[in-house]
């Protein structure tokens, strides 16, 4: 509620925040229960999921979601009560609105230099490879954070609370290897890149100015009453302001780790989902180009398939229609344009870039390869990723 202050989301949203609440305290209560049982048994290789179904402790009532939100409701209304925060009824558009928590301003002061801490999520990029999911006959060892199925369940399926029945996972499908595969992956920082926008960002226009107050932030402040409008503008900006700030934050701490991870799961579908907060490949712009992967490939200066697609991929993210024509127009264009891109930080492709960080972590890229051409070596080291549209959607439905 308070690293959220007046934003629009589920970490705001009573409903959400009631159930999140009161989930959190029952595998607390879970969580004491097994500690206790794998003191006094010494059975450390049954997990928290498999103790809760065999003592019997799983929520077996169907009404059982809406009876923990009704007591995390109530245990809000406490914070209520000794006016730590309110309730706000705020109108998203014409006929529907949502109820939030709202952190009072005594808490925001008593907070003072420690209020950017709390913006930090508990799932952050691991610094050793996660724990594998293994089906193992009818059991499931569940994987990824090393606290899951000790402290709290995640299984490798997010949980879908529309579905009446949840999906299966048959034990011939592959779906352990991929997702533990992915999972593997090690990554590290593009500190290039992260130095280019802490330095440069605010100039180029690549970032939002952290200390950049908004027209209806003021107006806001001033208790002057905003429209359906101005307030979902100015939720908008203040949600990409802390977003902006929380993937820099990560970045930060974690640019002197040369080896991270960011584990999976999947949908009822079977579509892969990061589990990282915010610096994950699949955020923003923002958090793509700050990651590298951790282990570089060999690529020879003589491949020239490999080195095409890295010219590709630069002309995608310089877009301006040159996205939309031939893989040879698109080469042409970045040898055309080399002198340019070498120079990149004069800033004349940057302001014209519609992808313009990823266009900057690619002209980094592209002069990592450009110097290689001068030494005596056959290759050079890239840990670049290259990011290309598999299908299209219509062809994976």
């Amino acid at each position: 509620i308070i690293s959220n202050h007046n934003l629009l989301n589920k970490n705001t949203y009573s409903t959400d925040l009631a159930s999140d609440l009161a989930n959190s305290l029952l595998y607390d209560y879970y969580s004491v229960k097994y500690s206790e049982f794998i003191k006094n048994k010494d059975s450390k290789d049954i997990g928290l999921s498999e103790f809760i179904k065999d003592n019997n402790l799983e929520k077996s009532n169907s009404n059982i979601n809406n009876i923990l939100i009704v007591f995390g409701f109530k245990l809000l209304n406490f914070l209520v009560e000794v006016d730590l925060i309110y309730s706000e009824v705020i109108i998203i558009e014409k006929n529907k609105s949502v109820n939030i928590y709202v952190a009072k301003d005594k808490i925001l002061e008593l907070m003072g230099n420690s209020f950017g801490l709390l913006s930090l999520s508990h799932k952050i990029p691991m610094i050793v490879p996660p724990k594998p999911y293994v089906r193992d006959k009818s059991r499931t060892i569940l994987g990824g954070y090393l606290l899951n199925d000790k402290q709290y369940v995640n299984p490798i399926i997010i949980k879908n609370h529309e579905l009446r029945e949840q999906s299966t996972i048959k034990n011939e499908n592959i779906i352990f290897d991929t997702v533990n595969n992915l999972s593997s992956v090690g990554y590290k920082i593009n500190i290039p890149v992260l130095e280019f926008i802490l330095e440069k960002g605010v100039e180029y226009n690549l970032i939002i100015d952290p200390c950049f107050q908004h027209d209806l932030e003021i107006k806001k402040n001033n208790k002057e009453k905003l429209s359906v409008y101005e307030k979902k503008t100015l939720d908008s900006f203040l949600s990409k302001k802390q977003l902006e700030m929380n993937i820099l934050a990560l970045a930060t701490i974690f640019k002197n780790v040369p080896e991270f991870f960011i584990p999976v799961r999947i949908d009822n579908r079977g579509r892969i989902y990061c589990m990282v907060d915010y610096l994950n490949y699949q955020g923003i712009e923002l958090a793509k180009s700050l990651l590298l992967f951790s282990k570089g490939e060999k690529i020879y200066k003589s491949d020239n398939e490999a080195i095409e697609f890295l010219k590709i991929f630069g002309a995608n993210c310089f877009g301006n229609g040159i996205d939309k024509k031939s893989f040879k127009d698109r080469i042409n264009w970045v040898d055309e344009n080399e002198k340019e891109i070498l120079n990149f930080k004069n800033g004349n492709l940057i302001n014209k870039a519609d992808s313009k960080l990823l266009f900057i972590a690619f002209c980094f890229e592209y002069i990592n390869y450009f110097n290689s051409l001068f030494s005596n070596e056959t290759y050079y080291i890239s840990y670049f990723p290259i990011q290309l549209d598999a299908t299209c959607n219509g062809y994976q439905h």
